[in-house]
């Protein structure tokens, strides 16, 4: 799978999105469903999260990978669970040096970048998910190209198009083997 073009406005993950995005192929996915879409992110009014609601915060970048699943038989805590593990496995990814050489480290959800020859780091993601009707939703949004309407924190990866292609493949599977590996621990027990 690559990314479709897409803008990201936040709307996506408010509801269930997997059957209204690819019909009866979801059987094809019992255990989650990931979409990615390539674009500019610009949210505002779609936000879901409060504390970005109450600091009036908003999300931008000019060119950005987005990352949407969808998860059934999941409750809050495994929602956020997922998520922080699927952020960690991202974060090695970039680290392996395909992509250039990026000190990352893991604050929460946020993948955080020191810049060249900077001690300060720059915010290279954005990360939610949410539980609805027992089902996980959640987004990742990775910052190619930022931009200058972005916050002042935010990182950008500049990644070429072969790059940003390659990296959009190799997160894809990442979420599918971890949900293949944890379906694997769930029906090993006694």
């Amino acid at each position: 799978m690559t990314y479709e073009k897409l803008d990201y406005d936040g709307s996506l993950i408010h509801s269930r999105f997997a059957y209204k995005t690819i019909g009866k192929d979801i059987a094809r996915f019992p255990f989650g469903w990931i979409y990615a879409t390539r674009g500019n992110m610009d949210v505002k009014e779609n936000l879901i999260d409060l504390e970005d609601k109450i600091n009036n915060d908003f999300i931008y970048s000019d060119d950005a990978l987005s990352f949407c699943w969808e998860i059934p038989n999941m409750n809050a805590a495994g929602a956020v669970f997922f998520q922080r593990l699927f952020v960690h496995e991202i974060a090695d990814l970039l680290r392996s040096g395909a992509y250039g050489k990026l000190d990352i480290e893991v604050q929460g959800d946020d993948l955080m970048c020191r810049k060249h020859g900077m001690e300060d780091f720059g915010k290279a993601s954005v990360s939610i998910t949410k539980v609805t009707e027992n089902t996980a939703l959640g987004h990742l949004g990775l910052n190619i190209n930022a931009g200058s309407k972005a916050p002042s924190f935010a990182f950008s990866l500049f990644l070429d198009d072969d790059q940003t292609a390659f990296l959009c493949k190799r997160i894809v599977k990442i979420f599918y083997e971890i949900l293949e590996d944890v379906f694997i621990a769930t029906t090993k027990v006694l």
